[in-house]
């Protein structure tokens, strides 16, 4: 993303304009987790996270093993299923989300092999089930340097041990998934200088941001965010 695609609404924030049910998603490292940690808290919404240190194939995986890659994803598909099924057996329909279910069947057909994508398609169309789309989904955009960085700080276990070769080719996926997805509104984030956890104006801003966008792709780059004077 360049920077004059940048779009930034001054659309204030009002009561009910939020949507409903939002999606973050982004590789490893992007900060997907922390964020939606972090609406969900100031928002009073459901924070629903995928148990990435709980897969017991992860380490593999992030070593870009070809032997642990099928099983990594359907622990993938299965816990995030899981967690959607949950959760619409309760009450609260205000959600945010770190992941989007649709989004592993890609990196699945990304980067398995053809025979071992197909027992994936197979099991995938097994459990199928009627599971809510998202009002909007967000995208943490950035380099991939930058994500290889921000990995030897993730306090999950294995994280660090991602071939970068691998996680190159993770991050050219997520991004040409996105390039061509139009299920839901969409905002995507130049994520790669932005400070959302401690940073409150660029937080803020974002906030706007998700009040403005109701449908269709929007783009939004922190790095224009008009100071305030002193």
């Amino acid at each position: 993303m360049t920077h004059a695609d940048t779009t930034i609404t001054d659309a204030p924030l009002q009561e009910g304009s939020l949507p409903h049910y939002i999606a973050i998603e982004g590789p490893f490292g992007s900060g997907k987790r922390e964020l939606a940690i972090k609406l969900a808290e100031t928002l009073g919404y459901d924070a629903l996270t995928e148990n990435v240190e709980h897969n017991p194939f992860i380490d593999a995986f992030f070593k870009n093993n070809p032997a642990h890659a099928l099983a990594c994803h359907l622990y993938f598909l299965l816990d995030r299923k899981q967690i959607l099924i949950n959760q619409q057996k309760t009450e609260q329909h205000l959600k945010i989300a770190d992941f989007i279910v649709h989004k592993d069947h890609f990196l699945a057909k990304t980067l398995l092999p053809e025979d071992e994508f197909e027992i994936y398609q197979q099991i995938f169309d097994y459990q199928a089930v009627e599971l809510e789309e998202p009002d909007l989904v967000i995208y943490l955009q950035m380099p991939t340097l930058t994500i290889q960085r921000r990995l030897q700080e993730q306090p999950y276990a294995n994280l660090e041990t991602m071939h970068p070769s691998f996680l190159a080719q993770v991050n050219d996926a997520y991004r040409d998934f996105f390039h061509y997805y139009d299920d839901t509104a969409l905002l995507i984030v130049n994520a790669e200088g932005a400070d959302f956890i401690h940073d409150t104006s660029v937080f803020n801003t974002l906030l706007e941001q998700l009040a403005g966008v109701q449908s269709g792709r929007h783009y939004f780059n922190p790095e224009f965010i008009p100071e305030t004077p002193p």
